[in-house]
């Protein structure tokens, strides 16, 4: 651990250590709620293949995912006769067949931007005014003295999503922690915490307390976590050799340890497809992309086994891609996309909202140029909340929005 994460530990920050993460109690609902957050925007229609609409090859002539039954190499998995998964996304295929995977193929909101930024703050917020805090930082908040022990991110940073009154942990990777380099300079770390914060606090330091209990907990904590990080994988689970799938390797094993997380966030970039995205090739950069998600997801699952009834994991993004295909072989910022839930507590298959699907004939599509939306993310977040974690009072998670409602969540 460098001296910037230690001093953030010592003063109590979003990080995990001596936050008394080790002797956290369960989660309240018995459940956890993992997010993926695919930055950069990713092109919902060249991983959900709506291949039953005519006008999707008129705009995709050379990136066009072929149907299924074509004949044709990397062409779509079927779904449904009209939509179908990107040949690099087979991995998740099983889960879809299980009835465990819904698919939102069309999510965004009315009047949204085409920055990144822009709609990454509202997404994670979700909130189009409001971006003081998190749609998960909120929920969190309504139990503001243990969100800090109910929550993590794998992240670099604390994403905008869980921002709130209550710091949350976050790491890149929990494997390896340590407030040293050398096993040495460990032992003498370990000796000066213990001789500094294990004294009496001085009771006329506002902030004594709060250090001397972070002090005493700080070098259980590590242990605990290092001890979860070297957790195997089980019932032959093959992980992706990348940080994300490292990421999700360590989010199942925080699950499986029993140390009462009810939410957990990780981050995947990258997905910003400007040129040579690649069509259903392998080799493509998106199918790339798809590939280790897809994998990500599945061992995560078969990882999890028992384990994953009271799991649910979103997959969400900021934005789609235009329809049509542009002069570099990729395509630009758009508007609606694609995202995923899977787990035992999902209604599997296809979720068009209440309007269908929006279609990519030119006269349906926003602006001309996009694939519009029939799922409003807000939508999302709210069945989430209700029909998965339990919370009753979404007006306050949710300020000023009246949800609709969905259907894949049970």
């Amino acid at each position: 651990m460098n001296r910037r994460h230690f001093i953030r530990a010592l003063l109590g920050t979003p990080m995990l250590l001596g936050s008394g993460m080790g002797r956290a109690l369960a989660a309240p609902s018995g459940k956890t709620l993992v997010v993926v957050f695919l930055r950069g925007g990713n092109d919902g229609l060249n991983m959900v293949v709506p291949y039953g609409d005519d006008a999707y090859y008129q705009n995709r002539p050379t990136l066009g995912i072929a149907a299924p039954g074509s004949g044709k190499a990397n062409a779509a998995l079927d779904l449904d006769g009209f939509f179908g998964l990107h040949p690099s996304m087979g991995p998740v295929l099983p889960l879809y067949s299980q009835g465990r995977m819904a698919i939102l193929p069309a999510v965004h909101y009315s009047g949204a931007t085409f920055s990144h930024f822009d709609e990454q703050d509202v997404v994670e917020c979700g909130s189009l005014t409001d971006r003081t805090s998190g749609w998960l930082g909120r929920y969190l908040n309504l139990d503001a003295a243990t969100a800090g022990q109910r929550a993590m991110s794998l992240t670099d940073n604390v994403p905008k999503s869980l921002t709130g009154t209550s710091p949350i942990p976050s790491y890149a990777s929990i494997d390896g922690l340590a407030v040293a380099e050398s096993t040495a300079n460990q032992t003498a770390m370990a000796d000066f915490i213990s001789k500094t914060y294990g004294a009496t606090p001085n009771g006329a330091s506002p902030y004594g307390s709060m250090l001397h209990t972070t002090g005493l907990n700080m070098l259980a904590d590590i242990d605990r976590l290092n001890s979860v990080a070297a957790m195997l994988p089980e019932n032959g689970a093959i992980y992706p050799d990348s940080p994300f799938g490292i990421g999700m390797q360590q989010a199942a094993a925080l699950i499986k340890s029993g140390m009462g997380l009810e939410v957990l966030t990780l981050g995947y970039g990258s997905w910003d497809t400007h040129s040579s995205q690649g069509a259903g090739e392998p080799e493509g950069a998106h199918a790339q992309l798809m590939d280790t998600l897809a994998r990500a997801v599945s061992a995560f699952f078969t990882d999890l086994g028992a384990a994953s009834s009271s799991v649910l994991l979103l997959v969400q993004t900021e934005f789609g891609r235009t329809v049509a295909e542009n002069d570099s072989g990729g395509t630009d910022h758009g508007y609606a996309s694609a995202w995923m839930a899977f787990g035992d507590n999902v209604q599997g298959g296809m979720h068009l909202g209440t309007g269908g699907w929006p279609g990519l004939a030119a006269d349906n599509l926003y602006n001309g140029r996009y694939l519009n939306f029939n799922v409003d993310f807000r939508d999302v977040y709210a069945e989430i909340f209700t029909g998965f974690m339990g919370a009753t009072n979404l007006s306050s998670l949710l300020p000023g929005y009246v949800p609709r409602a969905v259907g894949f969540v049970v």
